[in-house]
């Protein structure tokens, strides 16, 4: 008992032709309506309140004394980020310009302040900076 051979072989050129109706989903050829393009005030009332926010939900303003204050804390480098990002006008998830945020602040004054002042040995003595250290590897000479 063996299966039957299925040997037909297609061409190109000669397919068997098929019903235009079976080639069309939910319908039949020659059926196509377009679609009326919406009118002025369709799109009016589909599109209102869109794009103009609630008064309820807009963004409360920064407290501006504590702004100044973060931003006159920061050196030269984080003032020139802050500028940078305020020029191109960075938006926070909540709705209010990057710039004005405090914790967006802080975080630039942390990365801009250097830390080699900070910096101890084992010992718990400052590291003297720009002088050679012996390190497990060798000498090390800061640039």
């Amino acid at each position: 008992m063996a299966r039957s051979k299925n040997t037909k072989i297609e061409t190109p050129g000669q397919e068997t032709p098929q019903d235009d109706d079976s080639d069309l989903i939910g319908g039949a050829a020659g059926e196509e309506t377009p679609k009326e393009a919406n009118t002025a005030q369709e799109l009016n009332a589909a599109t209102a309140g869109a794009t103009v926010p609630e008064p309820e939900s807009a963004p409360a303003a920064p407290d501006v004394t504590a702004r100044n204050a973060a931003l006159s804390a920061l050196n030269a480098q984080g003032f020139a980020i802050i500028s940078a990002f305020e020029g191109r006008g960075f938006v926070a998830p909540d709705g209010q310009q990057l710039t004005n945020s405090l914790d967006f602040i802080a975080l630039v004054k942390q990365a801009t302040t250097p830390t080699a002042p900070a910096v101890h040995n084992e010992d718990g003595a400052r590291k003297v900076t720009g002088a050679p250290v012996l390190t497990e590897h060798g000498w090390h000479v800061p640039h």
